[in-house]
């Protein structure tokens, strides 16, 4: 292989990277969700959106969400 070949495939790859990198992520098709525990309606966010992407159908809204974390510190704490 000459160095010209090396190269084109580095540039190659190169492109092939960038193009993977900023290719558009998925984002779902409604805007808005209805919250599974106090069934407001509410925009999805950041939080939501990975949510969906990974897989899941039910989301919180953030004051569920906190309140969640909450009752989880405290259902994992052992009092003596």
């Amino acid at each position: 292989m000459t160095l010209t070949d090396i190269l084109l495939i580095v540039l190659v790859v190169g492109v092939i990277g960038a193009v993977i990198r900023f290719w558009p992520k998925k984002m779902p098709k409604e805007r808005e969700f209805r919250c599974r525990r106090c069934r407001a309606v509410t925009p999805h966010n950041c939080r939501t959106i990975e949510a969906w992407r990974s897989g899941k159908t039910e989301f919180s809204c953030d004051a569920c969400h906190r309140a969640w974390h909450v009752d989880r510190r405290r259902g994992g704490r052992i009092n003596r």
